[in-house]
């Protein structure tokens, strides 16, 4: 017998309808609506790490973001101030800035890669925020 796609699931439709009927399957729930519209939010994807301590060491954290450029990103406790190394992964250039909110006029250091203290450049236990961007390398044409 050769069973076709639609005579498949007018089998299994007529399968599950017996079932409902006989009380061996419960009745179908239907979803409600939201009561207000909830938009998807984008995935996190990370962009390096922050820590309290000297070689990436001390209270941890991941950066994430939801773009690139990213928008900016305040950290909060027990981050806030009390950074010391940062790592930051190949591939993106992260601006980290003295204070909440990024912007202009707030003193920044962009990092790409790892810098295990932030001392000798000040800005130990000095960071508050930070946004990233897509590290572009420019090829001269030989």
């Amino acid at each position: 017998m050769q069973l076709t796609l639609s005579k498949l699931f007018a089998f299994v439709v007529a399968t599950q309808a017996i079932g409902i009927a006989s009380g061996a399957l419960p009745l179908p729930v239907t979803a409600e609506a939201a009561s207000s519209a909830i938009s998807p939010s984008p995935l996190a994807f990370s962009t390096g790490i922050s820590c309290t301590d000297s070689n990436l060491g001390g209270s941890c954290s991941t950066n994430f973001v939801t773009s690139i450029p990213s928008g900016c990103f305040n950290y909060g406790a027990p981050l806030n101030d009390a950074i010391t190394s940062i790592q930051v992964i190949s591939g993106f250039a992260c601006t980290f800035f003295l204070n909440a909110g990024c912007g202009a006029g707030n003193p920044s250091i962009t990092i790409t890669g790892t810098v295990n203290d932030l001392t000798n450049i000040n800005f130990d236990n000095a960071i508050s925020s930070y946004q990233c961007n897509n590290l572009t390398i420019s090829l001269d044409a030989v």
